[in-house]
């Protein structure tokens, strides 16, 4: 309807400035071009503007004031009787525009202008009823295939391929998953505005594809958060049976003139530092990196004394844990725990920086009448805390209820010449026992980094140093579902199965060392990059050390008991390279990497001698052979090799090229498809060798 009024609008100098001629079947215009022709067009077809009996409109003459006057008289009945209202202020002024050069003529069509005006503002209080209200979604659908062979059973549930490039597990078989996302949003008066957000998923085929490699299902439907079924062995239904669930994933409101905003249900930190709260790893291989909460958020900015901005946070949140544990001696299934965290964040924005505070708590709380002791698992990595309250130690490899409180701090002030330096520190109180059956402590740990970035004329520098305790947030859980995935080489600090709060990978625990980030642009058409990582164990792990309540340390551990008191090391180095070639076409993407780690012990204790290497590419093409499609390929590979504790070897290699193609029709829809093939070798194993492919087809769009 909008268009139809514009093109009224227009319609005296489309028709009298360049004659046109219609016809059935249409004439194509000799001199107005293609957007006259479009006008016409579509008045006919809406019944507003009709033709001469033998089916033409006269073009080639100019149009008359009579015949402009019938055309707005039919359009006016027309808006009446169907009740098309949806105009704007702008072009209902230009109707009273139009209406008042040819007052006579609508007079004899039965049309009188001033009544005319007076149904102008009903009709655009109507109009301006309709335009509070706004829709908008997404749709994202992943067909996922793969396929293995050689080791016995790869790719089996016991016995899963795994993509040691990304950490994520492979399974044998296929999977579909969708999620489509439809949200409305509707301003309630002049300065708030509200909405909600509906998320529908499907997923059918193997399971174990569709939670790593297909779409990230919603909270309340993700198995990674909330248990998506009533048996959580099997969280997305059996093999290739269809398993759907609709969500309400959030409501909101957002006040324009406080800017303060409300979500409850789903969503995802605003201003809360990353080294306190950042929430679980994705174990999907897709986005988004972290998986949201689910509670209440509560985010807001306002000014000081007419001076700088605060931002403020508050939140609440239920936690993801393994909420289902099997009862003694049965096989139907209990819940023990609820987890939760509750915090917020205060920021200060001043004319030379920002000071930010941070708090959170978080705890579980036990269900009634179910005994509590001892019901969520350390890890198994790790061999235990010991209860130094007994005569004699005892070695518990459980907690729980526990709790634990975090406070932290950022300062971030301006220096000269462009460069910033930023200070964070955080403190967390732990209690691994609340009800004190197993322990009767409360551990306490912080970290502390220091950061200077800026550019030296054209290179960008970043400078960190950091130091984090080894009883920094051990507040583990588990993932309500296995997520069966290996520790993310070579950040061995990520435990498999469990999640911590904060970003234990940016901020890993029992480490203190520096980067060095490096990045300078190539003529105009690239960038190249550097990081640089050293990183020493704060404390040892020596048997000693790992057996405190709170000592979280996943990869050097000692394998004697006692064990030396030898610090482990990791020594990272990583290049990029982004590249736009001129001829060819193409955009290149080169990153190659380095990490080593290793802990010198003395022969005597050579079993607690450790030394792995790491080496790894990665090389990406896209090659546009239009605007709208171009061809992908690439290849990644990767060399894991040395030794771990008690001299076990460790060498395998794995080689994974890709090729595809993407097509992205506009700005809002795309459409990818990838072929990769997977070989793995394992020099020390050769058992464990084997090759597959996978296919990946997506579909996305929104609107």
């Amino acid at each position: 309807m909008r268009k139809i009024l514009l093109l009224i609008a227009m319609l005296t100098i489309i028709l009298m400035s360049a004659g046109v001629v219609w016809a059935s079947p249409p004439v194509p215009l000799s001199h107005s071009g293609q957007w006259a022709d479009e006008a016409v067009k579509a008045l006919t077809d809406a019944g507003i503007l009709e033709g001469y009996p033998e089916g033409s409109l006269q073009g080639e003459r100019g149009m008359s004031r009579w015949e402009m006057a019938m055309i707005l008289a039919r359009f006016l009945n027309k808006m009446e009787k169907t009740h098309q209202l949806l105009l704007s202020k702008e072009e209902l002024e230009e109707v009273m525009a139009i209406a008042n050069n040819i007052k006579v003529e609508l007079s004899a069509f039965g049309v009188r202008v001033d009544e005319l005006e007076k149904q102008v503002p009903p009709l655009q209080k109507r109009v301006d009823e309709l335009d509070k209200i706004h829709f908008y979604g997404m749709l994202d659908s992943i067909g996922v295939s793969q396929g293995f062979n050689g080791a016995v059973n790869i790719g089996l549930y016991n016995n899963l391929a795994t993509d040691w490039f990304t950490g994520r597990r492979m399974a044998d078989g296929a999977g579909v998953t969708a999620l489509a996302i439809l949200g409305v949003e509707a301003d309630l008066d002049e300065s708030l505005k509200g909405g909600m957000e509906l998320a529908g998923y499907t997923g059918q085929g193997e399971p174990t594809i569709d939670q790593y490699w297909g779409v990230t299902p919603p909270y309340l439907s993700n198995p990674f958060t909330a248990l998506g079924s009533t048996d959580p062995t099997n969280p997305s239904g059996s093999d290739n049976e269809p398993w759907t669930r609709m969500t309400l994933n959030r409501f909101w409101l957002q006040n324009d003139k406080t800017k303060d905003v409300l979500i409850a249900g789903a969503y995802n930190p605003v201003y809360i530092d990353d080294f306190v709260c950042v929430g679980p790893r994705n174990p999907n291989i897709n986005k988004p990196d972290y998986l949201p909460l689910f509670g209440f958020n509560y985010s807001g900015e306002k000014k000081w004394k007419g001076k700088g901005p605060y931002k403020y946070e508050i939140f609440y949140s239920m936690l993801p844990q393994r909420a289902y544990q099997p009862a003694s001696g049965a096989t139907t299934y209990m819940e023990h725990y609820n987890t939760w965290n509750a915090g917020g964040n205060l920021t200060y924005e001043f004319a030379s920086g920002s000071f930010s505070v941070n708090f959170m708590r978080v705890a579980n709380e036990t269900s009634p009448g179910i005994s509590t002791i001892g019901s969520v698992a350390l890890p198994t990595v790790m061999t235990g805390w010991a209860d130094a309250r007994a005569a004699t130690v005892t070695i518990h490899t459980t907690v729980g209820p526990q709790q634990q409180n975090n406070i932290g701090a950022r300062l971030t002030v301006d220096l000269k010449n462009g460069f910033t330096a930023t200070a964070r520190y955080a403190s967390t109180s732990y209690n691994p026992d609340i009800d004190k059956w197993l322990y009767d402590t409360v551990v306490s740990g912080g970290m502390f980094s220091f950061d200077i970035t800026g550019k030296i004329k054209r290179t960008d520098i970043a400078l960190q140093y950091l130091s984090v305790d080894p009883t920094y947030d051990p507040f583990m859980l588990h993932y309500p579902l296995n997520t069966n995935i290996p520790v993310f080489l070579p950040y061995s600090t990520y435990y498999s199965d469990y999640y911590q709060l904060h970003d234990n990978i940016r901020y890993p625990n029992n480490r203190q060392g520096y980067r060095i980030n490096l990045a300078h642009p190539v003529k105009t058409r690239g960038r190249i990059s550097l990081t640089y990582e050293s990183f020493l164990q704060v404390k040892s792990s020596a048997q000693s050390e790992i057996t405190k309540p709170g000592f979280i340390e996943p990869l050097f551990f000692t394998a004697l008991s006692p064990g030396g008191d030898e610090k482990g090391s990791q020594a990272n180095i990583m290049a990029g390279l982004d590249y736009k070639l001129k001829d060819p076409d193409i955009d290149a993407t080169l990153t190659l990497a380095q990490y080593e780690i290793w802990r010198n012990a003395p022969v005597s204790r050579l079993n607690d001698d450790i030394h792995l290497k790491l080496n790894e590419g990665l090389l990406s093409l896209n090659y546009p052979l239009s605007p709208t499609f171009a061809v992908i390929g690439g290849v990644s590979w990767m060399h894991y090799y040395g030794h771990t504790v008690s001299q076990l070897a460790q060498d395998f290699t794995q080689t994974a090229p890709m090729i595809g193609l993407s097509y992205n029709p506009d700005n809002r829809s795309t459409v990818q498809l990838s072929y990769r093939l997977f070989n793995y070798n394992n020099t020390a194993d050769k058992t464990q060798n084997w090759s597959g492919s996978q296919a990946i087809v997506e579909f996305r769009t929104s609107f």
